[in-house]
């Protein structure tokens, strides 16, 4: 899971791949203090969601893909303005 650009200005692509057999999965964008920003789900087997910043400070965020559940990737997200 990678996003681009990164830093970003209003909007990032993140893409992403699943592992095989997986029953649920979800990509979470959170702050560094866990404040949960959204929340994709029904994700299918790879693609790519695009993130947009709207009315978020600059700073650093938090994307995570979980797969059943469980935390398998995370990356930080720099938003500059």
């Amino acid at each position: 899971m990678e996003n681009e650009p990164n830093p970003f200005n209003t909007v990032t692509r993140i893409n992403y791949t699943l592992p095989a057999n997986v029953s649920e999965a979800s990509i979470v964008i959170s702050t560094m203090n866990g404040q949960q920003i959204r929340t994709y789900q029904d994700l299918t087997e790879s693609g790519q969601l695009d993130f947009e910043s709207e009315r978020l400070e600059t700073g650093v965020y938090n994307c995570t893909l979980y797969v059943d559940g469980q935390p398998v990737a995370s990356r930080k997200m720099i938003l500059n303005r």
